[in-house]
């Protein structure tokens, strides 16, 4: 967990998923890793309670990140805006009502990348 400027929580996980592609001749597994950003109270449950391998759903918003970086590319960071997270055991985690949790969310993003 991470704090903005201004003292907001904000976490950064990975959901795993996997599907079955049936393109080619033969199936094959397909993994991809999804990064999510949560904020607010939304984001010190999900550092209290997700653990690695656990099966959760999440609802949030796509939202991309433009920069440049020290190579002078512009690069792009994808990532879900969490406002709920759902754990397999039937717990729901829900963001703030405060319609300025996502701006704060794509602040924070901001100032995380540039600080790697």
């Amino acid at each position: 967990m991470a704090y903005t400027n201004d003292g907001t929580a904000i976490t950064r996980f990975s959901l795993k998923t996997k599907r079955t592609d049936c393109t080619g001749a033969k199936k094959q597994e397909v993994v991809s890793f999804i990064s999510v950003l949560a904020s607010h109270g939304l984001a010190e449950e999900c550092n209290t309670y997700l653990r690695e391998d656990m099966e959760a759903y999440v609802v949030g918003e796509l939202v991309m990140n433009f920069y440049k970086g020290r190579d002078h590319y512009r690069h792009v960071i994808v990532n879900v805006v969490a406002c709920e997270v759902n754990l397999s055991d039937g717990t729901v985690f829900r963001g703030g009502e405060d319609e300025d949790e996502d701006e704060i969310a794509y602040r924070a993003e901001d100032e995380m990348s540039s600080q790697e």
